[in-house]
Order: structure tokens, then C-alpha cells, then sequence
């Protein structure tokens, strides 16, 4: 389990337990049978928050169980101890002891831990806007077994490179900063899916040029036998980029630059069939358990894409646009001076 979805299954088993109002209905079902309360209601007010508990338990996957287990809670996802805890032929001491126990531990939960999680959270997002302030999108890709495994080493090296002359093409258009596409990490599924992050103006370009690609490869343009550089060459950005030339928005040598960088980063992606993941849904969904992690990158808060700006540019509905959208993002460079 890596850090960020520690982070994440911590967080999960921190809001159920809130959520269902546990501690405050244990509490109460304690004091009521110590001080001779309306144990009967006490009693229907903890079954209530139980319920939702164990609702909320039934959805938790193999993270969220390991949290619980690791902060002692376990034993509340089981009906068994609840009927235990209930039975009117339980040990009075008993039950109470093993009230009080639960008590401090929810209280623990609720207090504490969930303090100390705040305090990672803003940690992250410090060291998310110190270190990398225009990380703000986020690619995936995907590579399948075909008749080269996914996890060929040369074949995932074609992957990064590729998407990284991609990135470095779509940067000098939008005039950013080439070096800031970072593999945040490897993901075995059992295919590969390679997750990166960059800036989000060339990183919103590339993932259109890449959908663009993978489009192409879908629609079987490679399976009838055209050329791989034939198939890349019709990318609507690569036109895009000739429409700025003829314009004069850019030079004969800079959109030459930028359109020889954009086409070898195509080709090496569709000799490796790559597939773009479209949506964080689609991602995390998947049973994954990482390859390669990079630590620095992937604090809560920070731009990994999958908890942040993949949810906010895919799940909120960024749509997927025409082919003229490469045109349209880059439009307003027709007002800069030539390079």
C-alpha cells in the first residue's frame, strides 16, 4: 500500500466511524446501564449507529481493513460482537469493561488520529504548492499484454519516452516549461498503467493528443496495415500546429521543432498500443498494487491526479472534445510574437 492510498483508507475508516455516531451511542448505552437510564431506547440508539457501521464496514476494501485492524477495530465489523455485547445473558462487569475499552478506542479515533491525519493532509498540500505549484493534471496510461508483455522493459521505456516528447512538443507551443512531466507511478494490474503528472496547460494538449492516437488505434487504422508514422501524422494537433505556421503565428523552424518532437513521441506510443485511461473512476477502480511509488510526489494534497486534479478535470467533467480542440487551446497564441 503506498502512502497516498494509506492516507485514503485512513481517512475512509475515520468517516464511518464519525458518520454512524458510535462513540456518542456507546457512551450513552454505558451510562444508561450504570445509572439505571432508559437502557431500552440507549439500547435502539446504539443498534441504529451499529447498522450504519457495519454498512459502511461492508464496503471498506483490503486497506480500510488493514487500518482498522491496525487501530484495534476490528472486532466492531463483526455482528457476532455486537450480539455478544447485547445479549441479556452477558456479564454485567464484563460488558461494561468492554464498553469502556471501545470507548477510548473510538474516542482515539475520533480525537487523535483523525487530528494527526489533518496534520499529514496540510503537510502535503504545503509541500504540494512549495515544491511543485503548476503540477495540475494528470495522465494515465495503459499498457496490455499483446505479443510484447506489458511489462517489458523496453516497451515501458517507449511508453515514458514517448509521452515525454509528446509533453516536451505540446510545452514549447504553450510556451511552458519543458522538464516538469514526472512518472508519479507504475502500476502492475496485470497490465502496467503508468500514471504521470505536468503542468496542466501541455498536459491537457498531450492527453488530447494522445486520446487522438489511441482513437486511431482503436478504430483499427494499424490493423489494416497503414504505416505507424502515416496513422501519427494525422493528428489533428500536428494540423493544429501547421495552421499557427501558415498564420504566422510561428516560424518555419519552431513549428518544425515542435512538430518533428510531437511525432516521434506518437509513433513510439502507438509501437507500444498504449490506451489512455479516461476517467479517476476508471483508475481507481481497478485492483491495483504499485510497482514503483514515487514517495516524493504522492503526499495527500499534493497534484498526484488521482485524489486531486484527475478527479477535479475528469469526474466533474472536463468533456473529451472534437478534433479542433487542439486549435482552439492554443488559439490565443496567435497573438504572440513570432518565434
Amino acid at each position: 500500500m503506498d502512502l497516498i492510498h494509506l492516507y485514503q483508507a485512513s481517512r475512509a475508516v475515520v468517516e464511518a466511524i464519525q458518520a454512524s455516531g458510535l462513540n456518542d451511542s456507546i457512551r450513552a448505552y454505558r451510562d444508561a446501564l450504570v445509572e439505571d437510564g432508559d437502557v431500552p431506547v440507549a439500547a435502539a440508539v446504539l443498534d441504529e449507529a451499529k447498522n450504519a457501521y457495519l454498512e459502511s464496514v461492508g464496503s471498506f476494501g483490503p486497506a480500510e481493513l488493514q487500518v482498522a485492524e491496525a487501530l484495534q477495530l476490528t472486532q466492531l465489523g463483526s455482528p457476532s460482537y455486537w450480539f455478544d455485547l447485547s445479549s441479556p445473558t452477558a456479564n454485567p462487569l464484563q460488558r461494561d469493561a468492554q464498553l469502556a475499552v471501545t470507548s477510548r478506542q473510538l474516542t482515539f479515533v475520533n480525537e487523535q488520529f483523525s487530528k494527526l491525519l489533518q496534520m499529514v493532509e496540510d503537510a502535503g498540500e504545503k509541500a504540494g504548492a512549495e515544491k511543485s505549484p503548476g503540477y495540475a493534471s494528470t495522465i494515465v496510461l495503459r499498457v496490455n499484454d499483446t505479443t510484447e508483455a506489458a511489462a517489458a522493459p523496453d516497451r515501458l521505456a517507449r511508453v515514458i519516452d514517448g509521452l515525454d516528447l509528446i509533453y516536451e512538443g505540446s510545452a514549447l507551443l504553450a510556451d511552458a516549461a519543458r522538464d516538469t512531466l514526472r512518472l508519479v507511478s507504475v502500476r502492475d494490474m496485470p497490465h502496467r498503467t503508468l500514471e504521470f503528472t505536468g503542468e496542466k496547460e501541455p498536459a491537457t494538449a498531450t492527453r488530447r493528443i494522445v486520446r487522438s492516437l489511441t482513437e486511431r488505434i482503436a478504430s483499427g487504422y494499424l490493423a489494416v496495415g497503414e504505416p505507424v508514422d502515416e496513422v501519427c501524422e494525422s493528428l489533428p494537433f500536428l494540423q493544429s500546429v501547421e495552421d499557427l505556421y501558415r498564420v504566422g503565428a510561428l516560424t518555419a523552424e519552431f513549428a518544425s521543432q515542435i512538430r518533428q518532437t510531437t511525432l516521434s513521441g506518437a509513433i513510439m506510443l502507438a509501437e507500444a498500443r498504449v490506451e489512455l485511461v479516461e476517467s479517476a473512476a476508471e483508475f481507481a477502480s481497478e485492483s491495483v498494487s504499485p510497482v514503483c511509488v514515487n514517495g516524493v510526489d504522492t503526499l495527500p494534497g499534493e497534484s498526484t491526479g488521482l485524489s486531486n486534479s484527475y478527479e477535479d478535470e475528469f469526474v466533474t467533467g472536463t468533456p473529451a472534445g472534437s478534433q479542433d480542440d487542439e486549435l482552439e487551446a492554443f488559439i490565443e497564441k496567435l497573438n504572440r510574437p513570432e518565434r
